[in-house]
């Protein structure tokens, strides 16, 4: 991809991820700081297909640094979780 190309792809990511939930922002930290733990040229996350119990792991990992939100059911909140963790570490591979 193109340095354009790729500028403008970047630009749009964090424009609508600044249109994201307060909690939504939250939870992409918390995301980012514990896959930035385990990123390394060894990881896991690198592998070709990823093993699944890792990632439920790293999943459960992450759960437990995002406060409970009573408004927010805790599977909901993993849900978000799964689905903003694999979008992270899909960003990672692809870099």
């Amino acid at each position: 991809m193109d340095q354009n190309r790729e500028s403008k792809r970047n630009k749009d990511k964090n424009y609508f991820r600044q249109l994201f939930p307060t909690e939504t922002k939250q939870y992409i930290r918390a995301v980012k700081n514990k896959v930035d733990g385990i990123e390394g040229r060894n990881s896991f996350i690198y592998d070709e297909y990823p093993d699944q119990i890792q990632l439920e792991r790293l999943l459960e990992e992450v759960l437990k640094t995002v406060p409970y939100e009573s408004r927010i059911p805790r599977e909901s909140q993993k849900q978000i979780l799964r689905i903003l963790m694999y979008d992270e570490i899909y960003e990672r591979r692809n870099r």
